[in-house]
């Protein structure tokens, strides 16, 4: 009963007694036509946003919300409004929703999670070819295919946290320039590609840093993407054009940006994130990965993404980064031959994997590398003289009484998520005691995992599923490449392991994790770094982990409550830990999949890990 008519080379599809429901392109523009795609940002305290059954504000109100964190395709945009498409999330499929209130954003326009494809997977191009077995540029080891003009320049300064957020403000308004090359810095990807920057500014940048010759010069920007994505800001995917080809040169690079103050969306996460950057929440992560980049990398064996530009000024925190773009497969590709990058892999979505210990394998090869390789000073003359994050024990310890709350919450809240023997009393029992004695020894055990300087050194302690491109070598066998270095630094290899198993299953890890810290000490020793001893490597992890998991315990205590927006209502709606619910919200994505893997170990080696924490007893004569 619907009506199609021509506009303007566009088909409007309408419903009866329907404002128009889609637009169909004509000819060419409909190969062409770009979705857009919100995502929704409102609502946080209200478990989402009023949905209207149409665009008129007297329009019946949809009993569901749409939920925050969601993502819905544009079918068509009047006076504010949008009617939608549900894409990911929950809540009504399709309705209208303002896209602001008053001066606040219900919703941003993002990155389109699923564009159209083909059918068919398109038929591989020559450049994809492998049958020669020559490795291609992107997957040979970063100390072969860096720049071979990199021009010195100085180490940053130590990071200076600000004081207060009044000053951490002020400082985020000011326009300087890098202290390591004296250029400006782009502060959005809008203005990276303005007049003022461009082409022109990318053959300043590159000509500083000694990453593109002399007599070569930066000719256009083809094409820019940008999209928000991870934690650390606004990202761009740009193609350029040289003025003299160059087969050493990457055409498609990635750049990443900091979040800017005061602005909300994905990728920017919320006004405090710059600020958070500026006092050092989670360390150094911009000089730290910008300092990777420029003198680490240079010096490592195996693929990370090649070093265009990078700076940071350490007053404001403007910082950019730019590298080569990793070269993943196009959506809907099934069939991967050798040194061919694999479809990469979401946060704490290890359960799409097959035979997801292989990936942990390959990366816990990579970081024994690179600590094994900062122990025999095999990374360059500048390793020592940077200033990374001062990471070390934390003096503070754990709350008390966050067991009580993890209990009802598994037993009274949510018991449908967990696996029966997590919901046993038995097990329960066992890990609630356990747990508790691990609070109160918190301080002495983040002590000791720093008391032995030779299980601390240089590690990437973000070193996850999502933050590497796996492939398989000729052989067969999986191998990867490591990026987003912001969280490097000299820190305790267990401490490394938990940051590099946050996205990791329970069940790959009770059946490995011993065989994973052999995996990292080989690779170590291999480099020929001085021996350890992997059953202290074992135990210092085992204790890590203990830890690791009490703190995460207090995650439950706002889940206990009635009123907050994923207190015991939300649960009641919720079918698994990796509900759509859950998946659709970043950060409970990542905490909720943190704790009921952690959880999940613990009930499959429960005995193991506590004996360890008696062996640990006996020894500091507790």
């Amino acid at each position: 009963g619907g009506s199609l008519r021509a506009r303007g080379g566009i088909h409007v599809f309408r419903l009866p007694r329907r404002p128009p429901c889609a637009w169909l392109p004509e000819g060419p523009a409909a190969m062409s036509a770009e979705r857009k795609v919100w995502e929704v940002v409102g609502g946080v305290d209200k478990g989402g946003i009023l949905v209207r059954d149409g665009q008129s504000l007297k329009s019946a109100v949809s009993a569901e919300r749409l939920s925050t964190g969601a993502k819905i395709l544009e079918l068509e945009e009047l006076a504010g409004r949008v009617h939608y498409e549900l894409l990911t999330g929950t809540g009504p499929k399709d309705g209208w929703v303002n896209i602001k209130l008053t001066d606040k954003d219900l919703l941003v326009r993002c990155e389109d999670p699923s564009p159209p494809e083909p059918e068919q997977e398109e038929e591989e191009g020559p450049e994809e070819e492998t049958g020669s077995g020559e490795v291609p540029r992107h997957l040979r080891p970063a100390c072969e295919v860096a720049a071979p003009g990199l021009k010195p320049v100085s180490v940053l300064a130590p990071f200076q946290p600000a004081p207060n957020m009044k000053e951490a403000k002020r400082r985020a308004t000011l326009r300087l320039k890098g202290d390591m090359y004296g250029l400006p810095i782009p502060s959005t990807p809008q203005e990276f590609e303005s007049p003022e920057y461009g082409a022109a500014w990318l053959n300043r940048a590159f000509h500083a840093a000694g990453t593109l010759p002399e007599d070569n010069s930066v000719k256009r920007i083809v094409s820019a993407k940008n999209f928000p994505g991870g934690g650390s800001g606004p990202k761009t995917l740009f193609t350029l054009e040289y003025e003299k080809p160059d087969e050493s040169l990457d055409i498609t690079l990635f750049m990443k940006l900091p979040a800017e103050v005061g602005v909300m969306g994905p990728g920017t996460s919320t006004p405090a994130q710059r600020v958070q950057d500026m006092q050092g929440a989670f360390g150094d992560i911009w000089g730290a990965e910008i300092q990777f980049y420029r003198y680490i990398a240079p010096h490592v064996p195996f693929p990370v993404p090649r070093f265009y530009f990078g700076d940071l000024n350490r007053e404001s925190q403007e910082a950019v980064i730019i590298t080569s773009a990793v070269e993943w497969p196009k959506s809907g590709k099934k069939s991967f031959k050798a040194l061919q990058v694999l479809p990469p892999c979401e946060k704490c979505e290890d359960y799409t994997l097959t035979n997801s210990q292989d990936y942990y394998f390959a990366l816990l090869k990579r970081l024994g590398t690179i600590s094994g390789l900062e122990r025999t000073g095999k990374l360059g003359p500048e390793m020592a003289s940077i200033h990374w994050s001062p990471y070390g024990p934390s003096p503070r310890g754990t709350a008390e009484g966050m067991t009580a709350c993890f209990r009802t919450f598994v037993e009274d809240i949510a018991p449908h998520i967990w696996p029966q023997k997590v919901r046993s009393k038995d097990f329960l029992d066992k890990f609630t005691q356990a747990m508790d004695i691990v609070q109160k020894a918190a301080v002495a055990l983040d002590g000791y995992l720093y008391s032995n300087p030779l299980y601390v050194g240089f590690g990437h302690q973000n070193g996850n599923t999502d933050n590497a491109y796996f492939y398989r070598g000729a052989d067969g066998v999986l191998e990867c490449g490591i990026f987003d270095w912001g969280s490097a630094g000299r820190m305790a290899y267990a401490q490394e392991f938990m940051g590099s198993f946050g996205s990791c299953l329970g069940e790959m890890l009770a059946e490995y994790d011993d065989r994973l810290m052999h995996c990292f000490a080989d690779a170590y020793h291999a480099t020929g770094a001085e021996p350890m001893d992997v059953n202290e490597l074992i135990l210092q992890y085992r204790l890590a982990m203990c830890l690791n998991t009490c703190q995460m315990l207090a995650m439950t205590m706002p889940y206990n409550s009635e009123k907050h927006p994923q207190g015991r209502p939300f649960w009641k709606t919720v079918k698994s830990y990796k509900d759509e619910k859950i998946r659709s919200v970043f950060a409970l994505k990542f905490g909720v999949s943190m704790l009921y893997n952690k959880v999940v170990l613990m009930s499959l080696r429960m005995d193991a890990y506590w004996d360890t924490i008696v062996e640990w007893g006996k020894r500091m004569g507790f």
